[in-house]
């Protein structure tokens, strides 16, 4: 799977769980309880984005990981490899 990919799940999967501890939040039908389970699951979501980038935007060539920005680059800024896969 290309870099690229890779690191637009992680940012989604991020977005997502902020997302949904938000729309949680703006529901007035639940419990305090049951709000805090849906914002524990939410951050839950939001951390499962951030393993998912620790583990998969990596280089391919060092193995050294990779920020999240969203200027791409093409070349490894630790080993000056292309990140083309």
């Amino acid at each position: 799977m290309k870099l690229l990919i890779k690191r637009l799940i992680s940012i989604g999967i991020m977005i997502g769980g902020g997302f949904f501890i938000l729309l949680v939040t703006l529901i007035p039908d639940y419990t305090e309880a049951q709000l805090l389970l849906f914002k524990v699951l939410g951050a839950a979501i939001s951390i499962g984005g951030v393993i998912h980038w620790l583990v998969t935007v990596r280089c391919p060539h060092c193995g050294r990981l990779l920020d999240l920005r969203l200027g791409f680059e093409d070349y490894c800024p630790y080993c000056g490899e292309p990140l083309a896969e």
